[in-house]
C-alpha cells in the first residue's frame, strides 16, 4: 500500500485520486481519464472534499492506495489563492453530495444551479472565490478539467510506500468519520425543523440569527447530537 509523503504537501494543493470500484471506473470512463475523485488539501495534514456523504473534512495519514498511479498531486503555481481556497472549501463543509449535478458535468443543463456539491465543483469553486478560475466552467467540470488545467503544476516524490504502523492507524477508528455523520444529522433535523434547504452549519447560523423562533430546536439538536462533547 501507498501513502502521501505529508512533508511534502502544501495547503492549495490538489489531489486526483481513482479506485477500483465500479463508481471510479465509471467516472473515469466517462471523462476519458485516469482520475475520478478531486481533493483539496488544506494544510496540517487535511484535507476536503465531496463524495457521497457530503462535503467533510479528513486526516491526508488514513488515505491509502493499493498503487502510486492512484494519486496525482497538483500544486497551484500562484500560491496566493490557497489559503482563501482554503477558507471556502471549510465554509461548504456539511453541503449535500448531489450525482446529478455531477452528471450534468458531461449532459449538460438549462436548469438552474443546486446548492449542492460534488469533488471537482468544490475544488473548482474554491479556486474561484480565492479569484482564480481554474477551469472553463468551475460549475460543471471534471477531474480531468482540473488535471488539464494551466493553472497547476504536478508535484513529484509526494507517493512513498506506507509502513505497518501507517496502514494500522488508516484502518483504525475515524473520529473525523464520526463528527462527519453528527454534522449530516444535524443539517437533516434542522432542514425538517427550518422547512429549508439548508446546506451547511454557517448557513444554519445565519437563518437561526434572522429567524431567532426556532433557535431552541436548534438548540436542542445540537445538544442532543453529541456535537458539543464530540
Amino acid at each position: 500500500m501507498y501513502i502521501l509523503n505529508m512533508d511534502n504537501l502544501q495547503e492549495g494543493d490538489v489531489l486526483l485520486t481513482s479506485e477500483k470500484s465500479i463508481t471510479s471506473k465509471g467516472v473515469r470512463g466517462a471523462t476519458l481519464s485516469g482520475f475520478s475523485h478531486a481533493i483539496l488539501y488544506v494544510g496540517d495534514g487535511s484535507y476536503i472534499h465531496s463524495d457521497s456523504n457530503g462535503v467533510h473534512s479528513a486526516n491526508i495519514q488514513r488515505l491509502l492506495f493499493d498503487k502510486q498511479s492512484r494519486v496525482k498531486v497538483l500544486r497551484p503555481k500562484k500560491q496566493t489563492a490557497a489559503t482563501k481556497a482554503s477558507l471556502y472549501a471549510r465554509s461548504e463543509i456539511g453541503k449535500g453530495y448531489s450525482v446529478k449535478e455531477a452528471v450534468r458535468t458531461k449532459v449538460g443543463t438549462k436548469k438552474k444551479k443546486e446548492n449542492k456539491q460534488f469533488c471537482s465543483r468544490l475544488v473548482a469553486e474554491a479556486f474561484e472565490h480565492a479569484g482564480e478560475k481554474i477551469v472553463e466552467n468551475p460549475s460543471y467540470c471534471a477531474p480531468n478539467d482540473i488535471n488539464k488545467s494551466s493553472f497547476f503544476e504536478e508535484v513529484s516524490a509526494v507517493v512513498r510506500e506506507a509502513k505497518e504502523a501507517e496502514m494500522a492507524f488508516a484502518r483504525s477508528f475515524n473520529p473525523i468519520q464520526r463528527q462527519a455523520e453528527i454534522t449530516n444529522s444535524i443539517l437533516s433535523k434542522a432542514r425538517h425543523i427550518t422547512k429549508t434547504n439548508i446546506q451547511t452549519l454557517e448557513e444554519l447560523t445565519l437563518y437561526v440569527t434572522s429567524n431567532p423562533t426556532c433557535a431552541d430546536s436548534i438548540v436542542d439538536v445540537y445538544e442532543k447530537s453529541g456535537y458539543l462533547t464530540m
